[in-house]
């Protein structure tokens, strides 16, 4: 288990705003070091969301998904990789983080294996949707999934809308 890391941001005299994470925030620490230069601006953090939101909200944003309908989201990454379980557009879970990254061979075995065991722990129905996403999505990460998911619909987690009025 990686420690926490805590960034502090003096808002004024009397207020300090502190951030816990687990990774470097470059963007965080990018920002911080350019308010050292230009001390007189303030900067809006507002806009800063965790990896989970970010993922959730490119599901929104760019899929027509039933009300009903039971999604996960594997995330694989260089770090870490994560599994997020959707019905309609709601978070149902949010598995801990996994310490295998893009470099297993294995990662799309292990992600499969612990979604299949969070679907009969917490008696998840069918899977509708898998959405790939992250560092290394090849093809054959995908044929995989199609091999023991038939009946599930694979795919790469895409941003299909740029504007608000594309469909």
């Amino acid at each position: 288990s990686k420690s926490a890391i805590y960034s502090y941001y003096p808002l004024n005299e009397n207020e300090i705003v502190g951030i816990k994470h687990e990774n470097k925030m470059i963007l965080l620490e990018n920002i911080l070091s350019i308010r050292q230069f230009h001390h007189k601006r303030k900067f809006n953090f507002g806009k800063i969301q965790t990896d989970e939101v970010a993922l959730l909200n490119a599901v929104r944003w760019n899929y027509d998904i039933k009300e009903d309908e039971i999604s996960a989201i594997f995330y694989v990454g260089i770090d870490y990789s994560r599994i997020i379980i959707m019905k309609g557009y709601n978070s149902l879970q949010i598995l801990p983080i996994i310490n295998e990254t893009t470099k297993s061979p294995e990662i799309v075995n292990t992600l499969y294996s612990r979604l299949l065991l969070e679907k009969s722990h917490h008696e998840i129905p069918t899977l509708n949707r898998i959405f790939l996403c992250g560092e290394d999505i090849a093809t054959e990460r995908i044929e995989a999934l199609r091999v023991v998911e038939p009946e599930c619909k694979i795919e790469r987690l895409l941003p299909l809308r740029i504007l608000d009025n594309d469909i």
